[in-house]
């Protein structure tokens, strides 16, 4: 008879050290974390995150991707059409800031950073807010360029003449910015799936902020000498008063009741 080895003894496999950055102990259990944790996050990890977004989120980001063309559109013949500090170029590259900081918010989300897509979010909704004023309130844009208009402010005179800009800011600004227990919610990256409710209010937030960028960025074709289709003339102001075809459309993509008129 053939005699049989001796088991070896079960060793766990150590790394190797140089590799390393540093060690905690989880539960009794040595966990090394190595030195290349966030160039493997962004390189490997991120990457498999950003693919299960795109997967689930084709057609609803094909359909932001539309009303974002429509916007940057509007925005190039508003600041190619004057001086630096008129209404027309101040109003376009406000918004021209608001789609970098919409376009940031999906980037974000699409690797996973869920919380963080508010704060790029509330961004594009500030600048908004900010080019809604500048077109509405007679002594922004002086204001503005003295750097004496807030933004906080621009809130505040930006939710007179559309509403929802107020509700989308206050939304983001209390689940999202503001400093809360949620933010103490042990959260990492992780892959989407069709189920996440997560992901679900993230579409629901893009679609919502596109169209809110596109309202306000329409108020420069009246200044350009064109027509909208979603404010009207009322006395020496704007009113937010799109058609009833107009309503039903917004209703559809943003995925809401129907809207009543005020």
């Amino acid at each position: 008879m053939s005699k049989r080895k001796p088991a070896k003894p079960n060793r766990s496999r150590l790394p190797n050290l140089e590799t390393v950055a540093a060690f905690a102990v989880v539960n009794e259990t040595v966990v090394f974390v190595k030195k290349n944790i966030l160039s493997n996050q962004i390189r490997r990890d991120g990457p498999k995150v950003a693919k299960s977004f795109d997967r689930l989120t084709k057609t609803e980001i094909a359909e932001c991707s539309e009303v974002f063309a429509r916007v940057q559109a509007t925005l190039l013949g508003a600041i190619g059409s004057s001086k630096p500090e008129s209404f027309e170029s101040t109003f376009g590259r406000l918004m021209a800031s608001a789609l970098n900081s919409y376009l940031a918010a999906i980037e974000v989300a699409r690797h996973g950073l869920k919380r963080q897509f508010g704060a790029n979010a509330r961004m594009a909704v500030e600048a908004a807010a900010t080019a809604l004023s500048v077109a509405t309130e007679p002594t922004a844009l002086d204001k503005f360029h003295d750097g004496k208009l807030s933004s906080t402010k621009c809130i505040t005179y930006g939710k007179r003449s559309f509403p929802l800009i107020g509700e989308l800011y206050g939304f983001l600004s209390n689940e999202f910015v503001h400093i809360g227990t949620a933010h103490s919610m042990l959260e990492f990256p992780s892959e989407y799936q069709r189920d996440d409710v997560a992901l679900g209010l993230l579409v629901s937030m893009m679609k919502t902020l596109i169209l809110v960028l596109e309202v306000v960025a329409d108020l420069a074709k009246v200044h350009l000498g064109g027509q909208s289709k979603y404010w009207f003339r009322n006395g020496e102001g704007w009113s937010f008063d799109p058609s009833d075809e107009t309503r039903e459309w917004i209703g559809e993509f943003c995925q809401l009741e129907k809207l009543q008129r005020a």
